[in-house]
């Protein structure tokens, strides 16, 4: 789980949406690129676009969703305040940004280590 320190719902949004993300990089003009999973392909996306935030939202509704429909097929109580399908635009951005700025400690840090060995 990566440590948002915001909310268990959060963190579990968050979860669900580093599931399908593949590889994290940033590219040869240091745009901070996702290869992300859709459907049975996979994708590049940039993550500070706004393709990036639609696929996070996308994403998270279908992982509600399946959520949503396993319980009511295990006949388990379903409370829809608890499972939400869709994440605020607050959330989606707050996702973003964590995605972003892990990626860039990571680059920062495989720099660094580069520069140490030469």
């Amino acid at each position: 789980m990566i440590e948002a320190g915001l909310n268990p719902d959060f963190d579990e949004a968050i979860d669900a949406i580093r599931e399908k993300i593949v590889k994290m990089f940033v590219d040869e003009t240091n745009r901070p690129t996702a290869v992300v999973r859709v459907g049975e392909h996979v994708e590049n996306k940039f993550m500070n676009e706004d393709q990036f935030l639609f696929w996070i939202s996308h994403t998270y509704f279908v992982y509600a969703e399946e959520k949503r429909l396993a319980a009511i097929e295990a006949n388990e109580r379903y409370i829809p305040s608890q499972a939400k399908s869709y994440l605020s635009k607050e959330n989606k951005e707050k996702i973003q940004a964590i995605l972003i700025l892990k990626l860039l400690d990571f680059a920062i840090l495989k720099t660094k280590s580069m520069k140490r060995k030469c």
